[in-house]
């Protein structure tokens, strides 16, 4: 009687595959930050937070870091960092917008970070550590592209110069808004994303 020794098949590691287990909640709220920090990167980096029309044509545009204004022959002059207009300084309240926005964008990169650890990696050991830091530092990109924007919006002063044009906030002003808006909403979904998983409570 002879007897058939079955071969042992080696042992195989498990496939990890990266977002197979994230939950709906997680893979939105990591869409949206990146949309958020986007919307807020083109805006800081533009030059059309707020505008001045004279008979229906820009005359001059302002953002962050350059203030624009045309010459005769249609010719446009930007000035990076002096502001013409403010008697070639830049006050301390728009310091204080400027310094905001790199804030918003220095607390962005590792609230990305940890919220893609926690979405990715759905069996790493801290992932509540994870989404906790990631909550706190997506509010907090929320709360200083806000005060930019709340500080720009109430302190910008309307010069009598401007008295013959019409000024407005342009779109660049418009995209931060939207971008201080989405920063509060992946925070919002982790945490009904960590109470459905019960991480809530562990």
């Amino acid at each position: 009687m002879s007897m058939s020794i079955e071969q042992e098949k080696p042992y195989e590691e498990p496939a990890i595959r990266l977002c197979f287990n994230a939950t709906v909640y997680a893979r939105v709220a990591v869409g949206i930050l990146g949309v958020a920090i986007l919307c807020h990167l083109a805006s800081t980096g533009s030059s059309y937070w707020i505008a001045g029309e004279l008979d229906g044509h820009v005359v001059w545009h302002e953002g962050l870091w350059q203030s624009c204004y045309i010459k005769p022959l249609d010719t446009w002059v930007c000035v990076s960092y002096v502001l013409d207009h403010h008697i070639n300084t830049v006050p301390g309240w728009f310091k204080a917008s400027q310094t905001m926005a790199i804030l918003a964008i220095v607390s962005s990169v590792p609230a990305a970070m940890t919220m893609l650890l926690y979405a990715l990696l759905p069996t790493l050991g801290g992932r509540k550590v994870a989404s906790v830091l990631s909550i706190v530092l997506c509010i907090t990109s929320g709360v200083f592209v806000l005060t930019a924007v709340i500080v720009f919006a109430t302190l910008y002063p309307l010069l009598p110069d401007h008295a013959t044009q019409d000024v407005y906030f342009h779109w660049s002003f418009g995209v931060d808004v939207t971008a201080a808006i989405l920063f509060f909403i992946p925070p919002a979904l982790l945490i009904v994303d960590m109470r459905k998983s019960l991480l809530w409570i562990v």
